[in-house]
């Protein structure tokens, strides 16, 4: 997987947008930290995306 590095700052529905548009990999999450998006191993139990889901 590739690692590219965006380097100008976006806002946040930028982010927002950008991370809604992933095409993630079966076993991938998308993430936001710390003003990027990141790329890692899904969870193997649910409990996260009810997490997620709910706060989205």
């Amino acid at each position: 997987m590739a690692n590219d590095v965006l380097t100008e700052e976006l806002s946040r529905e930028q982010l927002l947008r950008a991370w809604e548009r992933i095409d993630v990999p079966e076993g991938w999450r998308a993430e936001v930290r710390d003003g990027k998006i990141v790329m890692i191993p899904s969870p193997p139990s649910s409990v996260y995306r009810r997490i997620v889901n709910a706060v989205v």
